[in-house]
């Protein structure tokens, strides 16, 4: 045996050695009753929100220290329709050994299952997930402890890796209509400074699926608001089969508005189907409270019209500034033929929205448009759009609108310049001004088409 053998030998029983005994020094120095009361002092430091554990807590040391729990539940914004803002069966932790025994809760890998989750916006614009300082004070906080909590406690944000099975998501906006999403699988799988994901879910039985790869999540949510933050993106969405590549970056520095710089290129992509109500039921997880019905639905039923009451959801629009790429080679639309060479440019500014630059065509016509929306935030968001047309055939305009519409022929040109305000398409109808000149050459419809399409006809009348 040499000298140099030896000592590698010897170096490798004594790192054995101290990790043996630091093992059962963890062992003997931790058990789940203080461990229990270490997770829920952590969340409740670091959200402000109460954590739960009804079910069993266990330990295990080897190969490396880990948790796991069940029945849990973190409690909601005292403004939500549900006590609780999520519900989980069981959930799995492997620890980091040098910050237990400084009393802190950092995780390297997390695995979630059976997690059903109430997301809820309120029509003050509050959000149940929005865990900062503001969001605190409405229960009481006082700002000096919150502000504390919200840049020195990250212990909750350090998961390197987060694996979810099985979950439910249930998000209802401020007019009370709620959306119900099942995933599946979610893979965060952290390597430096870059975050693989992958994601297998549905939207109102809608195939969805995202992968590829980001910068680092737990650095972006650790130094949001406290830093200049730079989260480069490239995915790839896949829906019903067909993908988009998403590729660009995200900007954010402390106490200012998101910056996006996003690039959305597909050659053939699905605009998704809302066929399915989204105000069915959906099988809830067990130990989880069904999510409030609110009566605003049975107040504003569907309408049969085209210009409806229903409200426009501008508010649940991101509030981002920044720029929007979008090109689709073809757009396919329910039930309808594809509109092709769909370009768009999107400028992001806080509450509004500007489009200089949108063509597509649709066979052989084609378009031009302008289109901006703003004050999305308040009470009556306003639009202005302009633009022309050329080469349309009425006949496959309205075979876009309703397939079965009994119009043939009808080479048509239109032209626009109109601005308007409000929350639903009727409201934009009834505020509506400006110029619409069209011109139609020699048509053929049925005799039902007024009976059809009379409130479309009555109302540009």
């Amino acid at each position: 045996m040499t000298k140099r053998f030896k000592i590698i030998f010897s170096i490798f029983f004594s790192a054995l050695f101290l990790g043996l005994v630091g093992a059962w020094y963890i062992a003997s120095a931790v058990d789940p009753m203080k461990l229990t009361t270490l997770l829920i002092n952590s969340v409740k430091s670091s959200t402000g929100r109460d954590l739960k554990i009804a079910g069993p807590v266990s330990l295990s040391f080897f190969p490396r220290i880990s948790v796991s729990a069940e029945r849990l539940s973190l409690s909601n914004a005292a403004w939500a329709d549900t006590s609780e803002m999520l519900t989980l069966n069981r959930i799995e932790l492997n620890i980091k050994m040098l910050p237990l025994l400084r009393g802190r809760v950092e995780s390297a890998n997390v695995k979630l299952s059976g997690l059903e989750l109430f997301l809820q916006k309120n029509a003050s614009g509050n959000r149940n997930w929005d865990m900062t300082v503001a969001s605190a004070n409405d229960t009481g906080l006082p700002n000096v402890a919150v502000a504390d909590n919200s840049s020195t406690n990250n212990s909750l944000v350090s998961m390197e890796n987060i694996s979810v099975l099985d979950a439910q998501v249930h998000y209802q906006t401020a007019t009370g209509s709620p959306s119900n999403y099942q995933v599946q699988r979610l893979s965060l799988i952290e390597d430096r400074d870059k975050t693989a994901i992958s994601l297998n879910m549905k939207i109102q039985e809608q195939a969805l699926e995202l992968s590829g790869k980001t910068g680092s999540l737990s650095e972006l949510l650790k130094q949001w608001d406290v830093s200049s933050s730079h989260f480069p993106l490239d995915l790839n969405l896949t829906l019903n089969g067909k993908s988009m590549l998403i590729q660009g970056s995200v900007n954010k520095s402390p106490q200012a508005t998101p910056t996006i710089n996003l690039v959305l290129s597909s050659k053939t992509f699905d605009w998704p189907s809302y066929g399915v109500s989204t105000t069915q039921s959906s099988p809830t997880l067990k130990g989880a409270k069904p999510l409030q019905q609110s009566k605003d639905r049975a107040r504003v039923p569907q309408s049969n019209y085209l210009f409806g009451n229903e409200a426009i959801p501008f508010d649940a629009l991101p509030q981002f500034k920044g720029k929007i790429e979008v090109n689709i080679s073809s757009l396919g639309l329910v039930k309808r033929k594809p509109i092709e060479n769909l370009h768009a440019s999107l400028l992001l500014d806080g509450s509004s929205i500007d489009i200089p630059n949108l063509t597509l065509q649709i066979e052989k016509g084609s378009a031009d448009i302008q289109i901006k929306l703003s004050h999305l935030n308040s009470a009556s968001p306003t639009l202005m759009a302009k633009g022309v047309t050329t080469d349309f055939m009425l006949e496959n305009f309205l075979a876009r609108v309703d397939p079965q519409s009994k119009v043939s022929g009808g080479n048509m040109k239109l032209a626009f310049d109109i601005k308007t305000s409000g929350v639903s398409l009727r409201q934009m109808a009834e505020n509506s001004n400006g110029k619409i000149q069209i011109s139609i050459n020699q048509a053929r419809m049925a005799s039902n088409f007024l009976n059809d399409a009379g409130d479309f006809v009555v109302t540009l009348l």
